[in-house]
């Protein structure tokens, strides 16, 4: 049985996270999946280190990692007051009357943004002994908006983009076609050729594909066959936001509670995931972004009768995004 479960784990691409100690400091290690996924699960080449102060005590506390980031205007006051902390207990939802409508966010996220998430933390606040195979983030694509957890990080960035448009109401709000389209496709390759479509203000549907396993060269550039088709349904079961000034910078939060029924050939897959997003205005054109990926268990997995609605893993991403202009906005521009 444990050997299925070390084969299980191999499609696990995410770096992992220990702990060494030197002096009075502790540090984490975010260790590289260029090795490949078992590999990194064990503790192969370390690609970044980040300090955690002396009072850490375990990697449970995802707090203490977050501080660590040096992302401007982070500090431990504001992490304990809840904006740029992660969620821990997945919240109720949207159909008990818990959460929000419509994201709204500021005048200043409104357009086409350029973007790396770098992965730069891997918590597991109830044990790495919960982490299952169907937990998100452990397989390609169990998490639309991070399809490969470990693609991007600090020495090898991955450039995304996001967009936020004005609805017919004249709020802004994300465009999460595009961002889900540009976010796969960027992580995945190009050949993913990932569509996402709308059901309704709470549903999407993607569709996109994946190389097999035991593709040859030939179909890994393309002249082959060997690619599978495969679809993701997302439902938005919860949604919040909020706003803070934190002294001079402005502060955006977003938090969406997802199901995600992933479709494949030979296997159907249902997780629970909460994305929060932090977006810190730092200067015209520029933001700074933190987000928090809380994986859970579903009710359906035998493992909710020890676990719950606790998170059993936190991915934490950071980076700049940089305003860039579209085809539209330059037209504007010309013209005035």
């Amino acid at each position: 049985r444990e050997r299925e479960r070390e084969r299980d784990m191999k499609v696990l691409r995410m770096p992992t996270v220990s702990k060494v100690k030197s002096g009075s400091e502790e540090s984490t290690k975010v260790v590289s999946p260029v090795v490949g996924r078992r590999a990194a699960l064990l503790g192969a080449a370390t690609v970044t280190q980040i300090k955690l102060p002396s009072s850490s005590s375990s990697l449970s506390q995802p707090h203490s990692a977050a501080v660590a980031l040096g992302i401007p205007g982070v500090v431990g006051s504001q992490i304990d007051r809840g904006i740029k902390a992660p969620v821990l207990t997945k919240p109720q939802t949207v159909l008990v009357g818990a959460g929000t409508g419509t994201i709204r966010g500021p005048a200043w996220l409104e357009g086409t943004w350029d973007v790396s998430p770098e992965l730069v933390d891997v918590t597991f606040p109830l044990g790495k002994q919960f982490l299952r195979k169907n937990s998100p983030g452990v397989t390609k694509a169990s998490i639309a908006e991070a399809a490969d957890i470990g693609r991007s990080t600090p020495q090898d960035p991955v450039r995304q983009q996001m967009r936020w448009t004005v609805n017919e109401n004249g709020e802004v709000v994300p465009d999460l076609l595009f961002n889900i389209t540009s976010s796969m496709n960027a992580l995945l390759g190009a050949n993913a050729n990932a569509k996402v479509r709308m059901q309704n203000s709470k549903r999407l549907s993607v569709t996109f594909a994946t190389s097999r396993r035991n593709a040859t060269l030939e179909d890994e550039v393309g002249l082959g066959q060997e690619n599978d088709p495969r679809k993701l349904e997302i439902f938005l079961n919860y949604s919040n936001y909020k706003y803070e000034n934190e002294g001079e910078y402005q502060s955006f939060r977003t938090d969406r509670l997802i199901r995600q029924v992933s479709q494949a050939k030979n296997q159907d897959m249902v997780g629970d995931y909460q994305i929060s997003e932090v977006y810190q205005l730092v200067a015209e054109g520029q933001v700074n972004y933190l987000r928090f990926i809380s994986a859970f268990v579903t009710p359906v997995d035998p493992a909710y009768f020890d676990i719950g609605d606790k998170a059993v893993a936190v991915y934490t991403f950071k980076g700049r995004m940089m305003k860039t202009k579209t085809e539209t906005e330059t037209e504007a521009s010309t013209e005035i």
